[in-house]
C-alpha cells in the first residue's frame, strides 16, 4: 500500500492507470471469450462437426489453458515479488495475448486445431497477465480504498469491453455499414431471387463475382446441364453473400481486440510504480526454484486460516462464474437460440455490468465485502436454475414478453462484475501486503485451475443425461459449496475477533 499522505484517497498517483488495464483486457473477455470465439468456433472453424464434439473440444481448450496458468501463477507471482518484476511479467503475458488474438484473423475455415491452439496461448496470456495486474493493486490503494478501486476496475472494464463489443456486434449484424460486402454480389443475389432460373445466365453472373468466389465458377465449369442439385448449391452460395461479409467482420473484430488491448495497456506500464526489493533473480533461478517456492507459499498461506478457507471458497464459486462466462453462448446455441440473439444478450451483460460492478464495490465498502459476496452467490444459484429452464419462447414478466436469454443476461450482468471485484478486494484486505504477488499467484492459480472443473462438469453431466440443461443445472453445486465455505470464513472471523478482545 502507498504511504500515509495518500491514505483514504481513491485517485492517487497510478490508480487510474491501474484501472485502465481492466478497460484494456476486458475486450478479450467480451469479444473473444464470451462472444465471438465460441460461436465462430462452432460455425466456422469446426464447421460440420457434431455439436457435442465441438462443445467438448472448446471445454478441453479452456481447461488446458487454465491448467497451464494454474501451474505457473504461484511460481511467477512469488518470484515477481522477490525480483520486482510484476510489470515485466505483465508486459510479457500481455504481448503474448495480443499477438495470439491477432492471429485468429489468419485462421481458415475448418482449421479448428490451429484456432484452438491460438486460443490456449491467448488465454494463457490474459490469465497470466491478471496475476501481476491484481498484485499491483496494493501499490495504488490502501485498506480504505481497495474495495472501491477494485470495483471501479471491473466497472471500467465492463464499459470499455462493452463499447468495443458494441462496435463488433454492429459489424457482425450489419457488415455492409462497414464496407464488408460487395455491391455486385448483392445485385446478383437480388437478380436470382427475382426469378432468373436459367443456369446459363447464372454462370454468366458468376463471372462477375469478385476473386473470392472464383472457385465456385470453376467447380461448375464442366456442368453442361442445369442439374438440380448443383443449381441449388450455387444458388445458396450466391444469394448468401452476407455470410462472407460476417466472417470478415468477425475476423476484423479479433484484430480490433488485439489493438485495443495493446493500446490501453500503455498507462499501467508508464504510471504504476512497484517498490524495489533488492536482488533481482534471473528467470532461470525463478524457474528452477519455482516449485520449491510453491510449497513454501502454501505453507505460508496455511498460517492464515481465514485466507486458506476463503481461497477454497473462491475456488468453487468463481469456477461457476467462469463456466457461465465461457460456455453461455455454446449452451444457448445447443438449445436453439440464434447466434445474433446470443451476441446481443452478451452485449446487454456488459452494459448492465458497468454500473453494477461499481455499485457492488460501493456497497461492499459500506456493508462489508462478504455480505455482498453471499448475495452474488445466491443470485448465481437462481441463475443456474432459471438457465436450466430456458426456452426460445419469451417469458411473460408482469405482462411484458421478454426473451428469456435477455432476462437472464441482465441478471448475470448485475452480479458478475460485483462478485469478481469484491472477491479480489476482500482477498487483498486479508493477506499481508508484502506478500501480495505470492498470495495473488496462489489466488489466481485456484481460480483458474477451478475453471477446468466447471466446463468438464457441465459437458459430462449434459452428455450423460442426454440434455445440456442438466449440465448448466449441475453448475449450481459449485455455488452451494463455495457459499458454505464462505460461511465458514465468517465463523473463523468471529472467533478471531473474540480471541482478540
Amino acid at each position: 500500500m502507498q504511504d500515509s499522505k495518500y491514505q483514504g484517497k481513491l485517485f492517487r498517483p497510478g490508480a487510474f492507470s491501474w484501472v485502465m488495464y481492466d478497460w484494456a483486457n476486458s475486450a478479450f473477455y467480451t469479444t473473444v471469450v464470451a462472444g465471438f470465439f465460441p460461436a465462430f468456433f462452432d460455425d466456422y472453424w469446426s464447421a460440420g462437426m457434431d455439436s457435442n464434439t465441438s462443445t467438448a473440444i472448446l471445454g478441453y481448450t479452456v481447461a488446458i489453458a487454465s491448467a497451464v496458468v494454474a501451474l505457473l501463477a504461484p511460481v511467477l507471482g512469488s518470484f515477481a515479488d522477490k525480483g520486482s518484476r510484476k510489470k515485466r511479467f505483465l508486459f510479457f503475458f500481455t504481448a503474448l495475448g495480443v499477438l495470439m488474438t491477432a492471429g485468429f484473423y489468419f485462421v481458415d475455415k475448418g482449421n479448428w486445431p490451429l484456432a484452438a491452439t491460438l486460443y490456449v496461448v491467448a488465454f494463457i496470456g490474459v490469465l497470466g497477465s491478471v496475476v501481476f495486474y491484481d498484485s499491483l493493486i496494493v501499490s495504488v490503494s490502501d485498506e480504505s480504498t481497495v474495495d472501491k478501486l477494485s470495483g471501479l476496475g471491473f466497472s471500467i472494464g465492463y464499459l470499455g469491453g462493452g463499447m468495443l463489443f458494441l462496435v463488433n456486434v454492429l459489424m457482425f449484424l450489419n457488415p455492409q455499414w462497414f464496407g464488408f460486402i460487395d455491391a455486385k454480389v448483392t445485385d446478383i443475389g437480388a437478380a436470382i431471387t427475382a426469378g432468373d432460373k436459367d443456369f446459363g445466365a447464372i454462370q454468366a453472373m458468376v463471372a462477375q463475382l469478385p476473386d473470392q468466389f472464383q472457385s465456385i465458377k470453376d467447380s461448375f465449369a464442366g456442368v453442361a446441364a442445369p442439374a438440380a442439385d448443383a443449381q441449388k448449391e450455387l444458388y445458396a452460395l450466391i444469394t448468401d453473400p452476407i455470410g462472407a461479409a460476417k466472417i470478415m467482420a468477425i475476423k476484423i473484430s479479433f484484430l480490433m481486440v488485439a489493438v485495443w488491448w495493446a493500446l490501453f495497456s500503455i498507462p499501467i506500464f508508464l504510471n504504476v510504480k512497484e517498490p524495489g526489493s533488492g536482488h533481482k533473480v534471473s528467470f532461470e533461478e525463478a524457474f528452477v526454484g519455482g516449485f520449491k517456492q510453491l510449497g513454501e507459499t502454501f505453507n505460508e498461506i496455511r498460517k492464515y486460516k481465514i485466507v486458506l478457507v476463503f481461497l477454497f471458497a473462491y475456488w468453487f464459486y468463481i469456477d461457476g462464474v467462469d463456466t457461465i462466462i465461457t460456455m453461455a453462448v455454446k449452451y444457448g446455441k445447443s438449445i436453439g437460440f440464434a447466434t445474433g440473439d446470443l451476441i446481443a444478450a452478451l452485449l446487454l451483460v456488459q452494459f448492465v455490468g458497468f454500473p453494477f460492478a461499481w455499485i457492488f464495490g460501493w456497497l461492499g465498502g459500506k456493508y462489508g465485502s462478504k455480505r455482498l459476496l453471499f448475495v452474488g452467490i445466491f443470485a448465481y444459484i437462481v441463475i443456474t436454475i432459471l438457465g436450466a429452464n430456458l426456452s426460445v419462447e419469451p417469458w411473460d414478466v408482469f405482462g411484458f414478453k421478454i426473451p428469456s436469454f435477455y432476462l437472464l443476461a441482465g441478471m448475470v450482468g448485475m452480479v458478475q462484475g460485483g462478485i469478481q471485484a469484491l472477491s479480489r478486494s476482500y482477498y487483498a484486505k486479508i493477506i499481508p501486503s508484502d506478500k501480495a504477488g505470492e498470495f495473488f499467484g496462489f489466488y489466481n492459480m485456484l481460480g483458474k485451475f477451478a475453471s477446468i472443473i466447471g466446463p468438464l462438469l457441465m459437458g459430462s453431466v449434459g452428455l450423460a443425461m442426454g440434455d445440456t440443461r442438466y449440465g448448466i443445472l449441475s453448475v449450481s453445486i459449485l455455488f452451494v459449496i463455495g457459499g458454505g465455505l464462505l460461511y465458514w470464513v465468517s465463523i473463523l472471523e468471529n472467533q478471531k475477533e473474540k480471541a482478540e478482545l
